[in-house]
């Protein structure tokens, strides 16, 4: 699972592979006095929204194909 490394003093949010790589780069913060925390990052759901939203959008576009209600030929 990905990790969020949340530094607030510094305005930084990054993203790691796992839990430990975040853990090793707090544990480097740590030691120059930068308070962060590690927090498991879970799933992007904007990328999956975005994907369903276009294909609701294909879904209503061919069914305005089939009761002719769009008209191709221009």
């Amino acid at each position: 699972m990905k990790a969020l490394l949340i530094v607030a003093a510094l305005n930084m949010q990054l993203t790691y592979d796992d839990m430990s790589v975040c853990k090793q780069a707090q544990a480097e913060l740590t030691k120059n006095s930068i308070q962060s925390i590690c927090l498991p990052k879970g799933k992007d759901t904007k990328t999956d929204d975005m994907f369903s939203t276009f294909m609701d959008m294909i879904v209503q576009i061919k069914k305005l194909e089939k009761e002719g209600a769009l008209d191709n030929s221009k």
